[in-house]
């Protein structure tokens, strides 16, 4: 072989030398959304600077950092959280970054979060704070921010560095889809929610969206699904049978081909079900004078 073709040869044999490197068993690619990617040595505005090592915890392991609420990460599909340390002149924060498998289990878990009279934020898809504390959600990831006290330093240090982390965070800024179907007119604030499972306390009540209103002085939840529809409105309706708590919804509501019923509970009082356009949809504190309010809903689907 002359000169020339060792050269290419030899080339040829370091090129095969550093993709078996970079390759090797084990190797695992670099995930340039892991949430400890988001997670600066300092943030500018709040002048903090990193004063610990990143910890990531992942599925399991989860239940080492947050032992009495890891569960109800679990039931949204947690992937894994970055946690680290921050301290100014004045004080410390500290900065969780949950990531869960979607935006809407990720919106999930923030609804489930939300306080009913959250001060709300305009960070990511919402956020709200609280005195030593703030939270907001944006696209698949959850962002905890803890202050070691209640000051002022503390809080202008969360908020300063919760505005830079929306900034840093992918994903998107709308809730999800869903709640595009319910009414904006008489809704009440920050109450929608999404229920990964056990919609009013009953188990086979899956992925549930909902959202509160303020109708004739009442307040009222209006629900729908879009998880096996058929399926749940026929398990539902043998539950409440079984029950004796199920009666028959008028004729004149717009349900599809007449698949409803009315159930009782104790605590939420009088709900109607029933499938809408291959809906599972509903009302929870219904009584006569929202039958206007529920069945113009209904009919706005498209």
């Amino acid at each position: 072989m002359n000169r020339k073709g060792l050269s290419k040869a030899a080339a040829a044999l370091t090129l095969l030398a550093i993709v078996a490197v970079g390759c090797g068993e084990g190797e695992q690619p670099t995930d340039r959304f892991a949430p400890e990617n988001f997670l600066p040595l300092e943030f500018a505005d709040a002048a903090a600077r990193r004063s610990s090592e990143i910890r990531t915890f992942y599925d399991d392991s989860l239940w080492q950092y947050i032992n009495g609420g890891a569960e109800l990460y679990h039931r949204y599909n947690f992937v894994e959280v970055a946690t680290v340390d921050y301290k100014t002149k004045a004080t410390e924060i500290t900065v969780d970054i949950y990531r869960f498998d979607n935006a809407v289990n990720a919106y999930g878990l923030y609804s489930m979060i939300r306080p009913q009279k959250a001060r709300l934020l305009s960070l990511g898809v919402e956020g709200f704070a609280s005195a030593g504390s703030l939270q907001f959600v944006k696209g698949e990831y959850f962002v905890n921010l803890i202050g070691y006290n209640e000051s002022d330093a503390t809080n202008h240090a969360l908020a300063q560095a919760a505005q830079e982390l929306s900034k840093l965070i992918p994903g998107t800024t709308n809730r999800p889809d869903a709640f595009n179907l319910f009414p904006e007119d008489k809704a009440l604030r920050a109450t929608d929610r999404y229920f990964a499972e056990s919609f009013l306390g009953i188990g086979f009540l899956t992925h549930v969206f909902s959202r509160c209103y303020l109708v004739d002085a009442d307040t009222i939840t209006l629900f729908l699904s879009q998880d096996e529809p058929s399926a749940m409105l026929l398990e539902w309706s043998k539950h409440a049978a079984e029950s004796g708590k199920i009666d028959l919804v008028a004729s004149d509501f717009p349900f599809d081909d007449g698949r409803a019923f009315i159930t009782y509970d104790a605590y939420y009082g009088k709900i109607i079900a029933g499938l809408r356009k291959g809906k599972l949809v509903g009302i929870v504190g219904y009584s006569e004078r929202h039958k206007c309010y529920f069945i113009d809903w209904l009919e706005s689907f498209p």
